[in-house]
């Protein structure tokens, strides 16, 4: 970008080299991998090609779907949450993770939060979580939770 905007290429290049001599690497190759995907990289730049929620948007989810049964899963080493729908008589399962706290442009920082499509996934290995909120079920995953 910098060398199009009419900078030399070989001042672009040194000013970035102890960057690229260190192999400071902000990108999650491993993350990455997925067809869709969303992470906050260790300098809490939201990488999202995927989907992500707001807290708020978690809390209104949680109210208007208060009554369907969540469920803990994973995805490879991710966990997520998800909860159990039916659209017209077709099981529809979204997971969420919360990734942190990320900054974004023009915004405080905000918590925010992955959502996966869980209809790939074995029902067999999810486990209902009982008497938890949405929300509450998220953060106690995102802690480590200590689930029985």
């Amino acid at each position: 970008m910098l060398i199009s905007q009419g900078y030399p290429e070989a001042t672009v290049h040194k000013f970035f080299s102890p960057l690229s001599s260190k192999n400071v690497d902000v990108v999650d190759k491993v993350e990455e991998q997925r067809r869709f995907y969303a992470y906050i990289n260790r300098n809490g730049t939201l990488h999202n090609n995927g989907m992500v929620a707001t807290g708020a948007f978690i809390g209104h989810l949680e109210r208007e779907l208060a009554r369907c049964p969540l469920y803990r899963g994973h995805e490879g080493e991710r966990s997520y949450i998800f909860l159990a729908l039916e659209d017209g008589g077709e099981k529809l399962s979204l997971g969420f993770r919360k990734l942190g706290m990320a900054h974004l442009k023009g915004l405080e920082k905000l918590a925010v939060y992955e959502i996966v499509d869980g209809v790939e996934l074995n029902p067999s290995a999810l486990k209902r979580v009982y008497s938890a909120t949405l929300a509450s079920a998220i953060e106690k995953d995102a802690g480590g939770g200590g689930w029985l």
